[in-house]
């Protein structure tokens, strides 16, 4: 279902991104997006690879909205 799709996009950005295959991870967080815009994990993983791209004004927009939004997360 839904949530096993989403669970294998997560999985498969972690894996692009450590085979520093950035674009295809970026590819594969924005489809993921899509389906779940609200999910904290992907937004943070998005914005992780927007830093990496570097592409620092929207990794600290994504960022910024993440962190008052859990204001108590540690790694934001």
């Amino acid at each position: 279902g839904g949530e096993d799709r989403l669970l294998y996009q997560k999985r498969s950005i972690s894996a692009l991104n450590g085979l520093n295959r950035l674009d295809e991870a970026r590819a594969v967080a924005e489809e993921a997006l899509r389906g779940a815009p609200q999910d904290v994990e992907l937004r943070t993983a998005q914005a992780l690879l927007d830093l990496a791209k570097p592409d620092v004004a929207r990794a600290a927009k994504t960022l910024e909205a993440l962190a008052k939004e859990k204001p108590g997360d540690a790694v934001l």
